[in-house]
């Protein structure tokens, strides 16, 4: 998968994801909204729906001291 191709993640929404977390949606959505700012992740377009998609194969993320 090239640069600019999302990878799926497992969810078909952002409601999904919310409900698989156990999370407030417009918690879920604020997450999202900060990785898609660094983009970690963007969204697919389905009707109404916006699947979160990981940008890339493989993600490390490492703590800041």
């Amino acid at each position: 998968m090239g640069g600019g191709e999302a990878r799926h993640v497992g969810v078909c929404s952002v409601r999904e994801l919310s409900r698989e977390l156990d999370r407030d949606k417009a918690q879920v959505s604020r997450d999202l909204a900060a990785l898609a700012e660094h983009g970690i992740i963007q969204y697919e377009e389905d009707g109404r729906a916006k699947k979160p998609r990981l940008t890339q194969e493989h993600l490390v993320v490492e703590p800041v001291v």
